[in-house]
């Protein structure tokens, strides 16, 4: 065989191959904020590290208070003890230009994640609140 097609063989076997890591998993659901949803920011499911889990991070934009790992902006997550962090702003239009202020601190909790578990909802509570100085 020549070298050429024995390099693409090895690289057709590679990209077959699991390279992105564990399996990832839908999450979706809503985050509100004193009762009322988050009009826009991140939440991010980041493995947590203290109690034995590993792997990548997952995210997903806040859009009038709903996330979903599922869309263009986002990344399922792994399954198990995760560190998840919110946050959140209000939503400004300015010169076609979305500019948000910050409603609360990044806003984080500990939660456990099992593949069946694909709908979540986050209420982030008022103590969360951005104090101006």
């Amino acid at each position: 065989m020549n070298a050429w097609k024995f390099a693409l063989v090895i690289c057709c076997l590679l990209g077959c191959s699991k390279a992105d890591g564990p399996d990832r998993y839908h999450v979706s659901g809503t985050v509100t904020f004193q009762g009322n949803p988050v009009p826009m920011g991140v939440i991010y499911f980041e493995p947590d590290h203290d109690a034995g889990n590993s792997g990548p991070q997952g995210f997903a934009e806040i859009i009038g208070g709903r996330f979903d790992t599922n869309s263009k902006t986002g990344r399922g997550i792994v399954s198990g003890p995760a560190v998840i962090t919110i946050t959140g702003q209000k939503q400004h239009s300015t010169n076609a230009e979305q500019v948000g202020e910050t409603l609360f601190e990044d806003y984080v909790i500990r939660q456990e994640f099992e593949p069946k578990n694909n709908t979540v909802d986050f209420d982030v509570p008022p103590e969360a609140a951005k104090t101006r100085k």
